[in-house]
């Protein structure tokens, strides 16, 4: 997990919410309600005694002419978001919440990813699919797997949001909260 090199202490707890867009639901909104709304309902879950937590939540989407890509969910699906994404430029966008479970203060930023996908053969994309399986991943690529060799190349200020979550921001956030001196226990 990318959160893993910071060294910190940490829980990973599914949220489980629904990531539907709502209408109208502009991408930036749609990735900042998602994260918001996962690091909330992580903290509803907290025992009422528990130490002040920090609590991060983050949502990632691929965009392709303007449209959000779900996660694939199906190699079918999977396919066809390839297919569409070959020699294209798409933006992953990652929306990034940190919540303070005592204060209730939040921290939010959406964080860009520009990606130029190579051409791609149906050969190439079968090998990748069957290889990563990445069929819950925002438009089918693992970027920190085989997913890689579908790149030409990426434009980001910070590639970990890429791969789930973008660690310079996080940083930033957690500085910000640095002024606490109790002890906090982290959370995704």
């Amino acid at each position: 997990m990318v959160l893993n090199k910071l060294g910190l202490p940490y829980q990973a707890i599914a949220p489980d919410i629904d990531e539907q867009v709502l209408p109208g639901e502009q991408v930036e909104a749609h990735v900042l309600r998602l994260s918001k709304e996962k690091a909330l309902r992580v903290a509803s879950k907290l025992p009422l005694d528990s130490p002040p937590t920090l609590i991060i939540g983050c949502d990632s989407v691929c965009v392709l002419n303007g449209e959000i890509m779900s996660k694939p969910e199906t190699h079918a699906n999977a396919v066809a978001q390839l297919r569409a994404a070959s020699g294209r430029v798409v933006y992953f966008y990652s929306g990034l919440s940190l919540y303070h479970s005592k204060k209730h203060s939040l921290q939010q930023e959406v964080v860009r990813t520009e990606v130029h996908f190579k051409k791609l053969t149906d050969s190439l994309i079968e090998a990748y699919l069957q290889q990563d399986q990445p069929y819950h991943c925002a438009g089918s690529i693992r970027a920190e797997g085989l997913g890689i060799i579908l790149l030409d190349k990426m434009i980001a200020d910070d590639p970990n949001s890429l791969v789930g979550l973008p660690l310079i921001a996080l940083i930033k956030m957690l500085e910000k909260e640095q002024g606490d001196k109790e002890s906090l226990n982290y959370l995704e």
